[in-house]
């Protein structure tokens, strides 16, 4: 992970996609995502489709959202709720 964020970061115009089904590690590395649900598009674009109500309707179970404050950048850490 950390090499494609270099290459992609290299100044070389590079696009990478990554297919993960860990939300915490694509947030940890990637800045756009897309959101498939039922094989189709639920949303695209940055954080903002790293939402609670919207993984919770495509996941079909409650998802709880955190702003991680342990000197990530402020990065999002998504966990399934009870």
């Amino acid at each position: 992970m950390h090499l494609l964020r270099r290459l992609n970061d290299g100044g070389r115009g590079l696009t990478i996609v990554a297919v993960l089904h860990d939300l915490n590690l694509a947030v940890q590395f990637f800045d756009r995502f897309v959101l498939i649900g039922d094989g189709r598009v639920a949303a695209a674009g940055g954080l903002e489709v790293i939402d609670p109500e919207l993984l919770s309707r495509v996941y079909r179970a409650r998802v709880v959202v955190e702003r991680r404050s342990d000197g990530s950048a402020g990065r999002i850490y998504a966990v399934p709720g009870g």
